[in-house]
């Protein structure tokens, strides 16, 4: 009689352990998934951010060379109208960050400008935002 008992105990034990161990896998895998959410939600706000700043850039410019004074500190680059300039996690410029942003300046009309201005992680696009300008003193 002793032993039912003592087997009946070390099964509701074993039972009770697996039944714990299942619970906390899922707390588990739920966390991870909220965890990776959470970091693609700041990356995008992040890339907002920067978006929403290159375009007042852009509303402050003239010319992408202004722009290009602006993020010396970014190691811009300019190649066909097409600015590139890198930041850090922290959004701080720096030459060699995982953050990149590209406004592309095309003059339209003699008298506008329009910029297309794309944000990147780690070379997977995160956001892009239209906008243009009124030239000062074009004809």
């Amino acid at each position: 009689m002793k032993q039912k008992q003592n087997f009946g105990f070390y099964m509701e034990t074993i039972i009770m352990l697996l039944v714990f161990m299942i619970a906390i896998s899922n707390i588990v895998r739920v966390f991870t998934a909220s965890y990776g959410k959470s970091r693609n939600a700041e990356h995008l706000t992040d890339a907002v951010i920067l978006a929403s700043n290159g375009a007042e850039l852009v509303l402050a410019s003239q010319s992408p060379e202004e722009i290009m004074a602006v993020l010396k500190d970014a190691g811009p680059q300019l190649e066909d109208s097409v600015i590139t300039a890198h930041f850090d996690d922290n959004l701080e410029m720096s030459k060699d960050g995982p953050i990149e942003m590209k406004i592309d300046w095309q003059e339209t009309e003699a008298d506008f400008a329009h910029a297309v201005i794309t944000v990147s992680y780690s070379g997977m696009e995160l956001y892009t935002l239209t906008t243009g300008k009124y030239l000062e003193g074009a004809s």
